[in-house]
């Protein structure tokens, strides 16, 4: 399986191979005490606009445009990530982001004639302790894997993928098992006091408390004292 970060990079890729820049782009300009920008255009089948503008660590990145317009938005520097109109998100670092504004690959062949693109491009500052927060679950986000000893099965393949918005889905695999035995469980996430708390959906009430360690979540009680049960596995990253 591949985690999203990847198949993002893929995606990009393909989707500007054999692509060429058209004659659009450059800086986006912000009026002085302004904090948001205008960029407009067309391009059709292959071609690509690429777009620059300075941020701080911290600052939140919003594009506003219409559902209905067809060339697609993606940050590819330094960090990989698609813009859906208002999307919000806490940029990680101080310098200078590249936009690029595209078709999709299905796009480009179906539609020959040019394709119009109206974005305003907001970046604002916001409370410190919302942008840390934000930060941290962008940080964590992703896909963890763990294996547990089982008496009577193979292992216990435990997985958790933590997902920017908030969401997770949790699998539990007994392996080698006859029937072969699998539980899922899905709802939300978030940081608090430096514990990841997963709150279930299906079971109004459970929570599962998990701490931090390098690239590894660990599984804990809700005062972070570390589980020692059989069950209780540390969670790797799986690196993209």
């Amino acid at each position: 399986m591949l985690s999203n970060k990847l198949f993002l990079s893929l995606s990009i890729m393909l989707l500007s191979a054999g692509s060429a820049c058209a004659a659009c782009g450059g800086d986006i300009v912000f009026k002085p005490g302004a904090s948001s920008g205008h960029i407009a255009g067309s391009i059709q089948q292959r071609q690509y606009c690429d777009y620059r503008f300075r941020a701080r660590a911290g600052q939140q990145l919003k594009l506003s445009y219409a559902d209905s317009q067809r060339p697609q938005v993606f940050l590819v520097a330094p960090i990989e990530r698609q813009m859906l109109s208002d999307d919000e998100y806490i940029l990680p670092d101080s310098g200078v982001y590249d936009l690029r504004v595209m078709l999709t690959r299905n796009d480009a062949r179906k539609y020959a004639k040019l394709q119009s693109y109206a974005i305003t491009v907001s970046i604002v500052d916001v409370d410190p302790a919302v942008a840390a927060s934000a930060l941290e679950v962008a940080r964590l986000a992703g896909l963890y894997e763990g294996t547990a000893p089982c008496d009577d099965c193979a292992g216990i393949e435990t997985t958790l993928m933590l997902y920017e918005d908030g969401s997770y889905t949790h699998s539990t695999i007994y392996t080698a098992h006859e029937p072969e035995k699998v539980i899922q469980d899905f709802g939300s996430w978030q940081v608090d006091d430096g514990l990841v708390v997963l709150r279930s959906e299906a079971n109004a009430g459970f929570r599962r408390f998990y701490k931090p360690a390098g690239n590894a979540l660990v599984p804990t009680d809700s005062q972070g004292r570390q589980r020692t049960r059989p069950t209780d596995v540390l969670l790797q990253r799986r690196s993209s």
